[in-house]
């Protein structure tokens, strides 16, 4: 005898049937309503594809790409100085043919610094290094690290361009001798490299007196004759010192070779340090062919949807 609490098998493919048919049926009223509009369907279709094919035609193809520079440190705040003037004057054809561009080759120009830890590092040392610390863990490290607190303190920057309709091959060539010709990043530049060529020939002449000092000292270790206890003190106390100047010295040493490397780098104020690749932009739409027609379609599906809802509501809301 069944029991109305079992659940057969039966029961719960009848119930599953139940459920497709349902479905089954939706679709089916889906598509007998299409079908009675099928003439504004593909009227919508064709409207559709031939605005998109006229605006696919008639648009304007933009392109962007990304640099990579590399700035010496008294010139940074320049740099960001003068890429923010540029863009607030795109719009100033008379500014932008003053500085060697043309009208609408530029759409924006965006700057950031590349964060790297050893350039704070090596900035701030041993002694500010807690400071440094206290600041990273007290706040959103990267809104930090590319604030303008420490953007200066980095050697490495990337700079974001979009060009506008009268972009040429040149005009990133034209970008960087913007930035690389004007007087006064020239000076500074100037200045920076004779600094570093004056820190690089003070330390050399230091590692020859140290080179000296030592040769004397092993010279006159040579040359001692006495063993007494003061003179093996005096010995000690000395062999503490030259212990002290030899790790001077090859701090000097890695010194020139980072001094060096930067010159070698830097030959010129903003050095471009990647191989730019132009890309077309990704806008909103990139094929409105293809895009107008579905949309066109997907809002007329949707209106008839809800027409066929609020009718079905209606019915609902009259019934006794």
């Amino acid at each position: 005898m069944r029991n109305d609490n079992d659940v057969y098998v039966d029961d719960v493919f009848d119930k599953l049937k139940q459920f497709i048919k349902r479905i089954l049926r939706l679709i089916f009223k889906f598509f007998s309503l299409l079908w009675a509009k099928k003439l504004i369907f593909l009227a919508l279709i064709i409207i559709g594809l031939g605005i998109g094919f006229f605006l696919d035609m008639n648009k304007e193809t933009h392109y962007e790409s990304i640099l990579q520079i590399r700035t010496f440190q008294p010139g940074t705040e320049y740099v960001y100085n003068s890429i923010d003037n540029l863009n607030k004057n795109l719009r100033d054809s008379t500014y932008l043919r003053e500085n060697g561009f043309e009208s609408q080759e530029l759409q924006s120009i965006e700057i950031t610094p590349m964060a790297n830890m050893e350039d704070l590092l090596s900035t701030f040392g041993s002694e500010d290094s807690r400071t440094l610390e206290t600041l990273i863990l007290n706040t959103s490290t990267q809104d930090l690290l590319t604030s303008e607190f420490f953007r200066s303190q980095y050697a490495q920057h990337r700079i974001d361009m979009k060009f506008g309709k009268n972009f040429d091959k040149n005009t990133v060539s034209n970008f960087l001798k913007f930035i690389n010709e004007n007087p006064y990043y020239q000076d500074l530049y100037i200045l920076n490299h004779e600094s570093l060529a004056k820190r690089i020939e003070e330390d050399q002449n230091s590692i020859k007196q140290i080179d000296s000092v030592i040769i004397n000292y092993n010279g006159n270790l040579k040359e001692g004759n006495s063993n007494g206890p003061v003179t093996a003190f005096i010995s000690e106390q000395r062999a503490s010192s030259i212990f002290e100047l030899l790790q001077f010295r090859n701090s000097l040493v890695k010194e020139v070779e980072v001094l060096k490397a930067e010159m070698q780098e830097l030959k010129s104020p903003v050095t471009l340090t990647n191989n730019p690749i132009i890309l077309e932009q990704d806008g909103l739409v990139k094929n409105s062919t293809l895009f107008l027609p579905l949309l066109l379609a997907g809002i007329f599906i949707a209106l008839l949807l809800i027409v066929a809802l609020y009718r079905k509501m209606k019915l609902w809301v009259q019934q006794p």
